[in-house]
């Protein structure tokens, strides 16, 4: 997202804080492994996707908030 859809990643994070939000980026999140999984991958896909929960679950954070729905979707999975 940040590559191509920077703008957008900023107004989700301005809008969030004027809605109260405490912003949390972990500096050891990754990619979420969507395109690995949808591109038969699979074993990188899960090795992503455990870097990202470990990621916040050291944090502590109360949600998880993603402005990619593929993204999201790949990481309920």
């Amino acid at each position: 997202m940040d590559t191509m859809f920077m703008k957008t990643n900023d107004s989700t994070m301005k809008l969030l804080q004027l809605a109260g939000c405490e912003i949390v980026i972990p500096t050891e999140q990754a990619c979420c492994g969507a395109l690995h999984g949808h591109s038969g991958e699979k074993n990188g896909a899960k090795e992503l996707a455990k870097r990202n929960i470990l990621a916040f679950e050291e944090l502590g954070v109360d949600y998880i908030i993603t402005n990619a729905g593929g993204c999201g979707a790949f990481l309920i999975e």
